[in-house]
């Protein structure tokens, strides 16, 4: 009797078991590129960067000026209690006023109401109260050369420094014919009080305090029409009398 062999079940021809298996994954799609979307990163971390160390550089440029500590009502005459130190950022759009002009501020009365916390600005500022002991206020008039800057520009407080100017004939006003000099200085510095242009003479007067041995010549010129006045920077001391 014959004996048969058992044969394996048939199977797809051309196909191996491996293969048949790698052709029933779904294969992805293939991933698409965003070239703009990439740009736009790089570029929005590029001006973070660009932002922070702005912030950084901006921070670290710092100067100190003069804040008001305490409220000082308008026409107060402003003590050293009542100021105080902040360091801001440097702004040219900032009127502030810095610590080292706090010797020139102390003594100059709020002409307006100062509130604690702000700061201080020189428009806030009148004139010191004036005048003080040996001292006197003496009005000039002033036009043309005389006046060196438009009268809105001369404020109260501001230093200058005032000068005998010569007569037509070259003379001083003080009659000393054997002077060198063009012009005299009658008082290094004086301090002015108030501003006022007078449009029905064309002239400005000017209000400036002065010490009292000086009173008598600045009047004498005045009178005469030869004086003159050329403003000095905001940092001179206090008012002075001309050296002989």
């Amino acid at each position: 009797m014959a004996t048969q062999t058992p044969t394996a079940p048939p199977t797809r021809p051309g196909l191996l078991a491996p293969e048949r298996a790698a052709a029933m994954r779904v294969t992805p799609p293939p991933r698409q590129r965003r070239p703009a979307l990439a740009a736009a990163a790089v570029l929005l971390i590029v001006v973070s960067a660009a932002v922070s160390i702005a912030l950084y550089l901006r921070v670290g440029d710092r100067t100190e000026v003069l804040a008001v500590a305490r409220t000082v009502p308008a026409g107060q005459q402003i003590a050293v209690t009542d100021l105080q130190r902040v360091r801001i950022s440097s702004d040219p759009g900032l009127h502030a006023i810095p610590v080292t002009a706090a010797p020139q501020v102390v003594g100059k009365v709020a002409a307006t109401t100062l509130l604690p916390g702000t700061l201080l600005t020189p428009e806030q500022l009148g004139p010191s109260q004036a005048p003080g002991p040996g001292q006197a206020i003496v009005g000039l008039d002033l036009k043309g050369a005389q006046m060196p800057v438009p009268p809105e520009r001369l404020q109260a407080g501001a230093k200058v420094r005032i000068v005998a100017t010569p007569s037509g004939n070259g003379t001083p006003a003080n009659g000393d014919t054997g002077a060198s000099e063009p012009a005299s200085t009658l008082v290094d510095q004086a301090e002015v009080f108030s501003v006022q242009a007078v449009e029905s003479t064309g002239t400005v007067h000017v209000a400036v305090v002065v010490a009292q041995p000086d009173v008598a010549k600045v009047l004498a010129t005045a009178a005469a029409g030869q004086v003159g006045l050329a403003v000095l920077p905001a940092s001179a001391g206090s008012t002075q009398r001309a050296t002989p």
